[in-house]
């Protein structure tokens, strides 16, 4: 990495940024599954609620631009409370391949081993012909816990198959209130 990375939680004025990130990501082919017309000021704002709210949401700034995006959250379901999911990470096309993604989900699984020992389970999908990431998640201590066959359909109208992919926090401590 060239230029220092600074990682902090995300902040709901982070909103237009966050909303820009990811309008550049989902222009680029494989990258997150929304396409660019789903990409709007509410699907933000919900994800950053909810990641406020219930779960975490980090943002990557280099010289105060923000480069890059993690969060996750909680469902509202008592029966999958132990679990944070919808997990989404971005990183801008021109900062990708510098270890930003990296130093992003490690901030990331720090936080839950010390602030989320409710937390068993982070949950996450990825396209399963993606194995440069598949590889990554698994460096970082992700399982394949299943897969969704043909579950993703493209904007071209071909198929493909995500995984779910799991990592188990060494620090759960059961809760059963």
């Amino acid at each position: 990495m060239q230029n220092t990375v600074e990682v902090r939680p995300a902040r709901l004025a982070d909103l237009p940024a966050i909303l820009s990130l990811y309008q550049i990501v989902s222009e680029k082919s494989g990258g997150i599954i929304r396409v660019p017309s789903e990409v709007t000021e509410e699907y933000v704002r919900s994800f950053l609620e909810n990641s406020l709210r219930t779960g975490i949401s980090l943002v990557a700034e280099i010289e105060h631009q923000i480069v890059g995006e993690i969060h996750a959250y909680i469902f509202d379901l008592q029966a999958f409370r132990h679990i944070l999911a919808e997990l989404t990470i971005v990183v801008h096309p021109n900062s990708q391949s510098q270890g930003i993604g990296k130093v992003l989900f490690i901030k990331f699984l720090e936080y839950v081993k010390i602030d989320f020992p409710h937390i068993l389970l982070v949950e996450l999908f990825v396209r399963e012909n993606n194995q440069k990431a598949v590889q990554f998640y698994q460096s970082l201590g992700f399982e394949i816990h299943g897969r969704l066959i043909n579950y993703i359909k493209n904007a071209d109208g071909s198929l493909e198959t995500p995984l779910q992919m799991m990592w188990v926090n060494p620090n759960y401590v059961a809760n059963f209130s």
